[in-house]
């Protein structure tokens, strides 16, 4: 996912957000609300090219091979089911070729996903895999059975599963980013020039001396 896709796909998501939507509510009007909106904007850019773009970036060969052994595993899996229903335990056999597979591809994307993915503490690096890899335990379970479910399910997570830990971060972080500069703008005192305490009678008399 390239920036600008991220951008339209979650700009008014965000606007309509139980976290933001307030903060647009409040507008007086309509020249505020375009300015919240372009600040959000920003905040989706900074946290897209910080925690996002790198990883994005980096498609590689890495990523078409591991496209590869994903789809021959799931080919491997429909034709075990198949020969499951058709010819009984051989199928298992078959399956477990698209097992090997499709774990292998996670592999591939799991060694992308830990060297290019940006994080603001390496635990959350550490948390995240984690859990790719329980889900992924639970996906490759219910695909080797021969029901023709799970086979499908895995092969539709696939990568995106790594995709959507990197986008959800992003997204978290701009309405992070986003609410914390307007906290910080609404605690920041309004400063007077101090050109407007000044009598008008004697405004501007420093030029006016030097013109005399």
């Amino acid at each position: 996912m390239n920036r600008e896709k991220f951008i339209n796909r979650y700009l008014e998501k965000l606007v309509e957000d139980d976290g933001i939507k307030n903060y647009f509510d409040q507008a007086e009007s309509e020249r505020e609300r375009e300015m919240l909106k372009e600040n959000l904007r920003a905040s989706l850019e900074r946290s897209y090219d910080t925690y996002a773009k790198e990883y994005f970036d980096s498609k590689g060969i890495g990523s078409y091979v591991s496209t590869l052994l994903r789809y021959g595993g799931a080919v491997a899996d429909a034709i075990g089911t198949y020969m499951f229903w058709a010819l009984g335990g051989v199928g298992f056999g078959v399956k477990g070729l698209g097992l090997v597979g499709k774990s292998a591809a996670d592999v591939i994307e799991a060694r992308r996903y830990a060297k290019h993915t940006k994080t603001e503490e390496l635990s959350d690096k550490v948390s995240d895999s984690a859990k790719i890899a329980g889900e992924a335990v639970v996906e490759r379970a219910a695909a080797y059975l021969p029901l023709g479910v799970g086979e499908l399910a895995d092969l539709m997570r696939g990568k995106s599963k790594f995709d959507r830990k990197v986008i959800g971060r992003a997204v978290q972080y701009t309405k992070n980013n986003f609410v914390d500069y307007l906290k910080k703008e609404e605690k920041e005192p309004y400063i007077v020039k101090l050109e407007n305490f000044r009598n008008p009678a004697y405004a501007n008399i420093e030029e006016r001396t030097k013109a005399a």
